[in-house]
């Protein structure tokens, strides 16, 4: 049926699969070289088993279910379970080669797009945007649950994503840190940027953040409401900081939106890499 639609109804491809014909093409063949799939012979069956896997990464709540996505995919549930830890798995082993560091053409790009927006030539060195969301759990963790509960009022796992603000691609990311976890924390913990920034920022570039990241030598924010309601030229350095950071929201949002799994994530976190391997996946497929 994913065949058919491929070729006279791409719209219902792409609800299914959250992608293009042309992307789950090249995904499936990539994947079909990992580990994970090498014990699959057949190109078609490894069409058919990352189809059901994105199927179920793409759903959440109703329809998300295991005995849903089997009826809607015609497999057994076990095929559910098996297919999606095993699609999850071949994503896990691409993300390196996958999320990678922005290209000098990517890098002049961004800088154009923020000089553009802003209006302000100096404020191209910001171009990188970083925020962090929550990934919520559809259950309650029977593991260090209370790490797992944020302020939010749900039982979730933290991470931080750094755009490109014009393409909206993710360069880097932290995760592996339960709901409780404070944004500042989570982006502390990095071991890229905030390991080593010269080694990714040039004399004088820095990262747009939000006010939960604080402030250092490569990160600028916003000032607190506080300040701004007593200084108009403050007041007017966050609306206009706000016409940039707002990409990192749109990110965000927009991978939630395709990959409705993390708005409840239907898996077990034992270690730290289950929290790496549940938020990854859909990154890699983004």
């Amino acid at each position: 049926m994913l065949d058919q639609y491929a070729v006279i109804n791409c719209k219902l491809f792409r609800g299914a699969v959250r992608m293009t014909p042309d992307a789950f093409q090249a995904l499936t063949y990539r994947l079909s070289t990992t580990n994970a799939f090498r014990s699959i012979s057949s190109f078609r069956h490894v069409q058919q088993q990352v189809a059901v896997g994105l199927y179920q990464l793409g759903w959440s709540g109703n329809g998300g279910g295991v005995c849903d996505v089997a009826f809607a995919c015609s497999c057994s549930w076990g095929s559910v379970h098996v297919w999606t830890d095993r699609t999850i798995a071949g994503l896990y082993e691409l993300n390196s080669e996958v999320v990678t560091f922005a290209t000098e053409d990517k890098h002049a790009k961004a800088k154009a797009w923020v000089a553009d927006k802003s209006g302000v030539e100096e404020w191209s060195r910001g171009w990188l945007v970083v925020d962090g969301t929550h990934i919520n759990l559809a259950w309650k963790p029977a593991l260090n649950a209370c790490k797992h509960y944020s302020y939010k009022g749900d039982y979730t796992f933290n991470i931080a994503l750094v755009f490109l603000p014009h393409s909206l691609r993710i360069v880097k990311l932290v995760v592996g840190h339960p709901g409780s976890s404070h944004d500042a924390q989570v982006w502390a913990s990095g071991s890229g940027i905030v390991a080593k920034p010269r080694l990714h920022l040039d004399e004088g570039e820095f990262v747009w953040v939000d006010a939960g990241y604080g402030y250092s030598s490569y990160t600028v924010g916003p000032y607190s409401n506080t300040a701004a309601a007593k200084s108009r030229d403050l007041h007017y350095f966050n609306y206009s900081l706000s016409r940039i950071c707002v990409k990192a929201e749109h990110g965000i949002a927009y991978l939630k939106d395709c990959f409705q799994c993390l708005m409840g994530f239907r898996g077990n976190l034992y270690r730290e890499e289950d929290h790496e391997k549940a938020a990854i996946s859909p990154l890699t497929d983004i």
